[in-house]
């Protein structure tokens, strides 16, 4: 859905400012979008490594036993971050040679530069989207630990063995 999105938006947006502005207006726009994707690279890798850090050894067990394992997790988070790392990079060559290239392969970097920029900043949204799905995944695994932890204390309570299948007589 995202990438749908960015490639609209983007090559819209990007063909109205070539229509519209002139070329120093889109190397400064090339600038804007250096700033900000420079600033996503950084906002990505932190969420990156915070979710890698916070998740559990149960919660990792979980996620490698599903179909995908969690390598499917994270590697949403890897694509954004190189192609948010391309972003930046086709920003300064960009900006660097925008006024030397033939204008088609100006206006074509430009464009692209537009959907790339789009496409990572979107995405944001999806990887939002799945670590909620995963937060409220946690949320539930957490729910039924504890349902179980209340039952396996009424069982050691009344002397049954508890759900693990250990005595405790």
């Amino acid at each position: 859905m995202e990438g749908l999105l960015a490639v609209l938006l983007g090559s819209t947006g990007a063909v109205l400012l070539i229509l519209k502005a002139s070329l120093d207006a889109r190397v400064a726009t090339a600038g804007d979008i250096l700033t900000l994707g420079s600033a996503l690279v950084g906002v990505i890798f932190a969420g990156f490594a915070l979710v890698i850090a916070l998740l559990s050894d149960r919660y990792l067990l979980l996620l490698e036993k599903s179909p995908n394992g969690t390598r499917a997790f994270l590697a949403p988070f890897m694509i954004n971050i190189g192609v948010q790392v391309f972003v930046v990079i086709l920003s300064v060559v960009y900006r660097a040679a925008a006024k030397s290239l033939p204008p088609p392969a100006e206006k074509v970097t430009f464009v692209a530069l537009c959907i790339l920029f789009l496409y990572a900043a979107l995405n944001i949204v999806a990887l939002a989207r799945s670590v909620l799905a995963h937060g409220a995944t946690r949320a539930e695994q957490a729910t039924i630990d504890e349902l179980q932890r209340i039952v396996d204390a009424r069982r050691r309570a009344e002397g049954m063995t508890d759900s693990g299948g250990r005595g405790t007589r």
